[in-house]
């Protein structure tokens, strides 16, 4: 057995990171709805949005869990040894995971646009990409391979037939 060494999901909103997060740790998760969203324990995913939290909250949250769901780009990397940092390498999938983002949460892009998260996705990732050891491109997820991709993962027929499902709910239109 594969000990995981993936303490930390790192990603942009929408890019499956909250499934990732209950693949490596099943006792994240709440529920995959009908719509195909992820639903985790919601202290998995304080750092997803803006927080006060101080570094040693943040430490004492990574301490606490098997693993986090994060956006927190820079504690991710001050974590980036136990990160896996996802990201997407397609246009096509980079706007898939876009769309989806929008989905469920309509209220962010009242400020921005979809073209404009797609633009904002590339900059973060050709940025941080280099900076983490981890990573895995979640553009290849449809592919029967990618859950095998997915670093330290111990892979078992749950989890197969937990990332079909997620598939099957969440289509390429």
């Amino acid at each position: 057995m594969i000990k995981n060494k993936i303490k930390i999901v790192l990603q942009k909103g929408g890019f499956a990171g909250d499934l990732i997060t209950s693949l490596y740790d099943p006792t994240a998760l709440i529920n995959l709805d009908n719509n195909g969203k992820i639903n985790l324990d919601l202290n998995r995913t304080l750092l997803q949005n803006k927080n006060s939290l101080s570094l040693q909250d943040k430490n004492n949250l990574l301490d606490k869990f098997k693993i986090l769901s994060v956006c927190d780009t820079e504690f991710a990397f001050i974590h980036r040894e136990k990160t896996v940092f996802l990201y997407s390498s397609t246009d096509e999938m980079t706007e898939f995971f876009c769309k989806r983002f929008n989905k469920y949460h309509p209220h962010y892009f009242t400020k921005t646009s979809i073209a404009d998260y797609i633009i904002e996705h590339n900059e973060w990732r050709n940025f941080w990409l280099k900076k983490f050891k981890n990573t895995l491109d979640v553009s290849q997820i449809f592919k029967n391979e990618f859950i095998y991709k997915i670093p330290f993962l111990n892979v078992d027929q749950a989890k197969i037939n937990f990332l079909a499902k997620w598939k099957s709910l969440n289509r390429i239109f």
